[in-house]
Parts: structure tokens; C-alpha cells; sequence
């Protein structure tokens, strides 16, 4: 008697990813068409997310596991694009939600969950968490082209431009038939916030070159490790009042000196503030420079060699490179440099 192997549908569902599998593909691993609709009727075990697409589980689906049906609905040169794709990079200013984004060479129709924008040139996609995700500036400038919020907007470019260094001119290019409220959005981010006039107007009282601002600290090799709000090249020093703590510390590895400050020590904290940058100068002067490079940002203007800092700036937190560090000085002189 010849015996006819079969398959244990209910361990089948661990062979896919997030348990989304394209209903062509069980069909060639031998299941007969009318199961698998069989399966995906009210009550069954399976559950047809898409045209042609099954979620091997009864339980509802969550937002990754759409993520991964649309991507098995738009075809194999699929990639997630939008604030979905935002999110795989770590951008957390609006939560996803409405349709799921996706870039394909080939159009499909949309639903209500899922929207395949077509392209004859698609960029090359990074595998973020297992899924395949458009660059940073792509997802920005596609989550644009959907939002009408101009808040939403201006949320989704500031946190990109400002956590990331990507430069609004890099989204302009993408965007080269913008609506208004995205050109808004755009001139927003590239217009000075309060905090970085703020910031200038402290740093004139330092008696340091100016800094150069909003840049993306990479290494020689060109990985990025963080936004500096303010650089300073010859020390190696960031300066972050705007970017989120935890983004300080690969700098702090790659032996760059970094202070954070937050938004009230900025507002009102003048002569404890420039004590505190004072002293994270001479910490800078008495290392090594660290080699990294800072990208994009607004380069300062040429100056001489700045001349030793004024009153109220003591002179004992400027040592010369010459002599060992100041007794006082220590490795987190300060805790906004932790």
C-alpha cells in the first residue's frame, strides 16, 4: 500500500514569519485549495487578511503582522515605507496608524488596511527587524505624502531631522512636488527653535570658536553615533539640548565629551550652565581628540583662535594641554554630562 504523507497544519504556521503566509505558496506545498478556504471561514483556525494572503491563527491580527501581509500582497521587491517604516528606525513622534505603506515596482490595488505605492526606482531597502524598510529620508518624505496634519507633519520632520541629521534639503529632493503644508512643515524645522537661539546666545560668553550646528557625529569610517545640537570640532565636544539622552551614549564610547542639558536648565540655568560647558572644555583639552566627523548641520562661521574665556568662566577650568587636568576636574565633572 503507498502510503500519502501529510502536513501538521496546526505546526505549519511556525515555518512563517509572523505567522503570514501567501495562499499560492501552501497551494505548491501541497494543500488543496478548498482547504485552505475551508481553514479561513468564521470560526476556523486561519484568518484571509489580504487577496491572496492568510494569517495562520485565529487570533486577530496585530499591526506587525499586517506589516508582513502587505508586504507578501505587494510581491518579493516589496518594501514598508511610511511612519511604519519610521518606526523600524526608532521614530516614535506619531504612532502607526491608517494604512500601511509599502513600495513595489508593481501597483496593486489598495485596501482599506494596506496601500502599495508604486515606483519605477525604488531604493535599496534595509532589513530592519526582519522586515524590509525604506531609508530614513524615503519613509519621512512617503509618510508626508499621506499626512494633511500640519502638526503631524512638522512632528514626523523635526524628530527626523534633529534625531538623525538627515538635512531638510535631503527631503526637498524627495519631495519635489510638495503640497503647502509640507512646505510649511519643512520651513518650520529649517527655521531656528527658541532652544537654538538660546543656546547661540549662551555660547558668545564662552570665548570658543562657535560651534557647528545640528550635525550627525559619525565615525572615520562613516557610522553614524549621534546628533550633536552643537559641535565642537577641535575638543570633540557635543553639546545636546534638543536629542534625547540615550543618543549620547555611543558619542560617550567613541571618546567624544558630551553635555546634555535639559529644557529648563536651558532656559534658566546661564552662569551654572557656562560653568558646566567651561568645564566639559577642559575635560575635551585634556584627551585626545577622538576621530569623528560631524555631517550636515550649519557650518560655523571662520574665526581666529578663540581667546581664553572671559568673567564669569574661572580660569582654572581652562587648563593648558600641557600641564595634568585640574584637581577638581573628573571624568562626569558635572551630572548633565552623564
Amino acid at each position: 500500500m503507498r502510503l500519502t504523507p501529510t502536513i501538521n497544519l496546526d505546526a505549519l504556521a511556525l515555518l512563517f514569519a509572523n505567522r503570514i503566509a501567501s495562499a499560492a505558496l501552501l497551494v505548491r506545498l501541497g494543500l488543496p485549495a478548498a482547504e485552505l478556504l475551508s481553514r479561513c471561514e468564521r470560526g476556523g483556525p486561519w484568518q484571509r487578511l489580504l487577496p491572496g494572503v492568510l494569517l495562520l491563527s485565529p487570533i486577530p491580527p496585530t499591526r506587525t503582522q499586517w506589516a508582513r501581509a502587505a508586504l507578501c500582497y505587494a510581491g518579493a521587491d516589496a518594501q514598508l515605507t511610511g511612519i511604519d517604516a519610521l518606526h523600524l528606525h526608532g521614530m516614535r513622534s506619531l504612532p502607526p496608524a491608517g494604512q500601511i505603506l509599502v513600495l513595489s515596482r508593481r501597483g496593486k490595488p489598495p485596501t482599506d488596511r494596506v496601500r502599495v505605492m508604486a515606483t519605477r526606482h525604488p531604493p535599496p531597502p534595509l532589513l530592519m527587524d526582519g522586515f524590509p524598510t525604506a531609508p530614513l529620508p524615503r519613509a519621512a518624505t512617503d509618510a508626508a505624502r499621506v499626512l494633511d496634519n500640519p502638526r503631524a507633519l512638522s512632528a514626523v520632520f523635526t524628530e527626523v531631522v534633529t534625531r538623525t541629521g538627515v538635512s531638510t534639503a535631503d527631503l526637498r529632493a524627495l519631495l519635489p512636488k510638495a503640497t503647502a503644508a509640507t512646505r510649511q512643515a519643512l520651513a518650520v524645522v529649517e527655521r531656528p527653535p527658541l532652544a537654538v537661539k538660546r543656546a547661540q546666545e549662551l555660547t558668545t560668553h564662552l570665548g570658543l570658536p562657535e560651534p557647528r550646528w545640528g550635525s550627525t557625529i559619525t565615525t572615520a569610517e562613516g557610522d553614524p553615533l549621534g546628533v550633536a545640537d552643537a559641535w565642537w570640532d577641535a575638543y570633540g565636544l557635543a553639546w545636546q539640548f534638543r536629542t534625547p539622552q540615550p543618543s549620547s551614549r555611543a558619542l560617550l564610547a567613541a571618546g567624544a565629551v558630551v553635555v546634555h542639558t535639559d529644557p529648563t536648565t536651558l532656559k534658566t540655568g546661564g552662569p551654572h550652565l557656562l560653568t558646566t560647558l567651561a568645564r566639559a572644555t577642559a575635560q575635551a583639552q585634556t584627551r585626545p581628540r577622538p576621530p569623528l566627523t560631524a555631517k550636515n548641520g550649519i557650518n560655523p562661521t571662520p574665526t581666529q583662535p578663540p581667546p581664553p574665556p572671559p568673567h564669569p568662566v574661572p580660569h582654572s577650568l581652562h587648563p593648558s594641554p600641557r600641564r595634568p587636568p585640574h584637581p577638581h576636574l573628573n571624568p562626569h565633572p558635572h551630572p548633565a554630562l552623564t
